[in-house]
């Protein structure tokens, strides 16, 4: 416990006429390592190391008293608006420190010297309870609600707490910034907003193939966050379409020109519908007839020509019969009625092969008057 008791002892050398709120247990030894080391420095006149010993052990162990060293420390380098800072941390965890109007007093007078060079800001969100940092380390400054003093010129803030959107916000300090920084931080899940201008009345304004409304919308359209294609579609008109990532709580506007579309060609005609044509082909009577007498002119014909070539060759065998001297022996009056009959059946049937050949013609003749044109 010795490192405590030199701890107590160390900060009785700044805080020389106040006793602490009570404790519900001892100081941790890394903190009262750090304060051992900050009280050292700030006798030693090392002002910017002390304090820095005293931030350390600060974070370490919350002790009301620390701050209020921390603020004796940066009131001896004149640092007025981290001094305002410090004693106002202090009372805030101290309300009932025995010397606080002196304390009041003391930070009304850093207070109109800080204000030269820094701006005061409150800083409060909704929800509460969120992340704060600044400057471009963003380095952690509490949470929410809080004040902060920011220096004249560019600042950075960044709000953040889970479950929520960060919101990091620029700003140019000057002693006419408003006091009040408050940030509503959107959720998640918060709905983003699309507004479609610019198109004609009564067209036809789709979300992702889902119909919408026909314009004029008299207001922006709710979406949920990501990726969305956004189409119009109007009479006379080529379809306009546009993809787009919209963020939670965001807010989209779209200009719309629709490019007109070309005139549609004449419709073709349908061809008439006709009934078919049946091809008919007509055989009359008479054209039966001749082809029946052809047929049987050719066939008489041909029975006529195959008895005289019969005949003709037993005609031609009889003439050539003899006797065993050489001399002809055969029956003349046999062979003289063989050739008579092939000489007549020959003539027979060149008489049917011209009926028949003339009954093929008629029927052709007959065929033709029938169906020709």
């Amino acid at each position: 416990m010795v490192r405590i008791a030199v701890s107590a002892v160390s900060l009785g050398l700044v805080l020389t006429t106040i006793v602490g709120p009570a404790r519900a247990k001892e100081r941790d030894p890394e903190a009262g390592r750090h304060a051992d080391e900050a009280a050292a420095h700030y006798e030693a006149g090392e002002f910017d190391k002390a304090i820095d010993a005293f931030r350390r052990a600060y974070a370490i162990d919350p002790d009301p008293r620390l701050l209020f060293n921390l603020a004796r420390s940066t009131e001896k380098i004149g640092d007025a608006w981290r001094t305002v800072e410090a004693y106002e941390s202090f009372l805030g965890t101290w309300p009932d420190a025995p010397n606080r109007k002196k304390i009041e007093a003391k930070i009304g007078a850093f207070r109109g010297e800080a204000a030269k060079t820094h701006r005061e800001l409150s800083i409060e969100s909704v929800p509460t309870a969120a992340e704060v940092r600044v400057g471009d380390a963003l380095d952690l400054a509490g949470k929410t609600p809080l004040s902060h003093w920011f220096q004249h010129g560019p600042a950075r803030v960044r709000v953040s707490r889970t479950g929520y959107l960060p919101e990091d916000r620029r700003l140019e300090v000057s002693p006419a910034t408003p006091a009040l920084q408050t940030f509503k931080l959107l959720a998640e899940t918060s709905p983003a907003n699309i507004l479609v201008t610019g198109v004609p009345d009564g067209a036809e304004i789709l979300i992702d193939g889902a119909r919408m409304g026909l314009a004029p919308l008299t207001s922006a359209m709710q979406v949920h966050p990501g990726s969305r294609t956004v189409s119009v579609r109007a009479e006379g008109f080529l379809i306009w379409q546009q993809q787009l990532e919209v963020k939670p709580g965001g807010r989209e506007t779209l200009e719309v020109t629709l490019v007109p579309a070309p005139p549609k060609p004449p419709p073709t005609p349908e061809p008439i519908a006709t009934a078919p044509v049946e091809d008919s082909f007509e055989v009359p009577w008479t054209a039966w007839a001749a082809a029946g007498v052809s047929v049987a002119a050719l066939t008489f014909g041909g029975v006529n020509i195959l008895v005289a070539l019969d005949d003709a060759a037993t005609a031609r065998t009889e003439s050539t019969i003899t006797d065993d001297a050489g001399n002809p022996s055969g029956d003349r009056d046999r062979w003289q009625a063989l050739k008579t009959s092939a000489e007549d059946s020959l003539l027979l049937s060149n008489v049917g092969f011209a009926v028949g050949g003339a009954g093929v013609v008629a029927t052709g003749v007959l065929l033709w008057l029938a169906n020709g044109d």
